[in-house]
């Protein structure tokens, strides 16, 4: 059963593409720049970028791929970011996974307010130096000029 699961958490993202691509639309290409602070008093920067699609429905679904890094005294700590969200241009929510340098994952939820700069809040399950962050992305979303569509 185990094995099962693994398997569809490797494909899901591709069935989901196929679903996408099936009911027309268009993607998009997202780059960000994040700065903030843990409640730990821990400065943050981070830099992402959301590969997405835009459907009829006008609502944006995209996949983040991300890296922050946390001053901890005086040296800068590294973790890594991969989210699923759904951000319909003034609010959005996602929820992925962060990793460590030796491996290790903790959940992550995320959500935030605004248009282009938004203010963020995101959470963490296990890394107790990035448990609560508050901050400010700037984001720019590059849209293609073809549509899925008129592409087939």
């Amino acid at each position: 059963m185990g094995c099962n699961i693994a398997i569809m958490k490797r494909f899901l993202p591709l069935f989901i593409l196929i679903g996408l691509i099936k009911g027309g639309g268009s993607f998009y290409l997202s780059p960000g720049l994040q700065i903030g602070m843990s409640t730990k008093g821990n400065l943050f920067l981070s830099t992402q970028v959301t590969f997405g699609y835009v459907g009829n429905s006008y609502i944006p679904i995209g996949i983040t791929t991300g890296v922050r890094w946390y001053k901890v005294q005086k040296k800068w700590e590294k973790y890594r970011y991969n989210d699923l969200q759904i951000w319909p241009i003034i609010f959005g929510i996602g929820f992925g996974q962060m990793h460590d340098k030796d491996g290790n994952k903790s959940f992550r939820f995320k959500t935030g307010v605004g248009f282009f700069g938004y203010l963020t809040y995101d959470y963490t399950t296990s890394f107790d130096i990035a448990k609560h962050n508050i901050g400010l992305i700037g984001v720019l979303p590059l849209a293609p000029t073809f549509t899925i569509e008129g592409a087939l």
